[in-house]
């Protein structure tokens, strides 16, 4: 399909860095198409004008263009014309871009509305991803890319570091993805209070990177700014070397060999800051908490209680993490010692984020004795001051966890299907099978194939270890663990 000419003079206006007379072309030629046209030619053209005029809103952060542009791409006249990940990615780019704008305007600080944009741009872009759709690969970078950034400003860096590997891998000369990913590691320095000397130099690489590779138009104030901070905090550090540690591997570098240590470093499953961006051997541990004593005696007072409330969640972790392996060194295997591997790990994965539920009420109620059965992603309601201060992002790692909760929700959450999952472990049947396939149609009886299963609990082992993640920066922010 070809778009309409003055269109396309537009969005080459956009490209040379003329957003103004872009946005006089694209409103000009709106103000001439005719909505109701059924010209294949016609439809491409609008829904292409609904996407310029959200790249020109994001650059203005002008949240009426991004609006106007946001309700003609939400339009159904597109189906059968446009790909289902095109408008995903591009409903993703206009939340994202309110997102941005609304933020500009109230100067950085956070509410219930700007969570709930967030969380829709996270999820169009992850629904990209999830089409079955082939789409090549420097648009999947992009999205990768998007997805990063969606998460990252959730407060979720440990996710967000994840899809930005990805990207690298696909192209390590990526402007966008080093840039962003340095933000992101600062954005974890932040929330853990570490500034580890690797995690700085690790952060002052892909800087060094990002403004190596920045485009023309690109304002690098920024990225100097940030360089110059991380120089500023090394030198505090003492840290005299510039480059990384010749025993550091970047994290998108992975490695080919097929060990326990390598699948749980590729796959970002170590409970450990250093695995977040890097995959060396120092990566492989699961010392979140360091080396820190906790006393088992009675009488306890609430921090300690705390840190053994944190050490349980850590350890069920890394047993259902332990029981995925085992599923999966015998996926091929039909054996039911395996399949309830797979539906334990599954089963106490889940159940940790309960207990970070438990963890929260106790740090920020200092209720001791709790005697409601708490569940992660609804107990926020019957806890609005919790809430309230979490979605005014009074405290970030609590704003991620509460981010993470509504990815949960079983009216709207997008992914309560885990829940569902997990309803179904506990008080139904589901039958594991080889084949997608195979599905029995049968009330209380749910099929899922080996294969899908394995991918989304390696998918919530990731949404876990960041929750982990936030509750552990959580109780450093209540109980001084550094």
């Amino acid at each position: 399909m070809k778009i309409n000419q003055k269109l396309e003079l537009a969005e080459e206006t956009f490209s040379s860095g003329n957003p103004n007379e872009a946005l006089r072309i694209t409103l000009e030629y709106l103000d001439d198409s005719d909505e109701q046209s059924i010209l294949p030619d016609d439809i491409f053209s609008d829904y292409k004008a609904g996407c310029l005029l959200v790249d020109i809103g994001a650059q203005f952060h002008d949240i009426d263009v991004i609006k106007q542009g946001l309700q003609i791409v939400e339009s159904n006249r597109y189906e059968g014309h446009v790909s289902n990940t095109s408008i995903q990615y591009n409903l993703g780019n206009a939340k994202k871009a309110l997102f941005d704008a609304a933020r500009y305007k109230i100067d950085d600080r956070y509410n219930a509305e700007l969570l709930r944009l967030a969380i829709e741009a996270k999820n169009h872009y992850l629904r990209c991803l999830n089409f079955k759709e082939n789409i090549p690969q420097d648009f999947k970078y992009r999205v990768l890319v998007n997805t990063a950034n969606a998460l990252d400003v959730c407060g979720r860096p440990s996710e967000a570091l994840f899809f930005y590997n990805q990207a690298l891998a696909i192209n390590a000369k990526g402007f966008e993805a080093h840039a962003s990913k340095s933000t992101a590691l600062q954005w974890l320095n932040t929330l853990s209070s570490i500034y580890t000397p690797q995690m700085l130099l690790v952060t002052k690489y892909h800087v060094k990177k990002a403004l190596s590779l920045a485009p023309p138009y690109y304002n690098v104030d920024e990225l100097q700014n940030r360089l110059l901070s991380v120089d500023i905090a090394l030198s505090k550090l003492n840290v005299e070397k510039s480059d990384i540690g010749t025993k550091h591997r970047l994290k998108y570098q992975n490695s080919d060999k097929q060990t326990k240590n390598n699948f749980f470093i590729n796959n970002n499953l170590y409970l450990s800051e250093h695995s977040c961006y890097c995959s060396c051997d120092d990566a492989s541990n699961d010392e979140i908490l360091g080396k820190k004593f906790i006393p088992n005696r009675p009488g306890l007072n609430r921090k300690v209680i705390l840190l053994r409330l944190i050490r349980r969640i850590i350890n069920e972790y890394i047993y259902a993490r332990e029981l995925l392996v085992k599923g999966l060194q015998t996926i091929n295997e039909n054996h039911s010692e395996i399949e309830e591997s797979i539906r334990a790990s599954y089963r106490i994965c889940y159940g940790t984020l309960d207990k970070i539920a438990r963890l929260i009420v106790i740090s920020e109620m200092g209720e001791l004795e709790i005697k409601d059965n708490l569940i992660f992603e609804s107990f926020w309601r019957n806890r609005p001051n919790i809430r309230d201060k979490a979605v005014t992002s009074e405290s970030y790692n609590l704003f991620a966890l509460y981010s993470i909760a509504t990815d949960l929700q079983v009216n709207e959450g997008e992914l309560r299907f885990f829940k569902e999952w997990r309803n179904a472990f506990e008080h139904s049947l589901i039958i594991i099978t080889n084949s997608e396939s195979i599905n029995i149609n049968q009330s209380r009886i749910l099929t899922i194939s080996k294969t899908e299963l394995l991918e989304n609990l390696l998918k919530l082992l990731r949404i876990v270890r960041s929750a982990i993640f936030s509750a552990a920066f959580l109780l450093k922010e209540d109980c001084d663990l550094d």
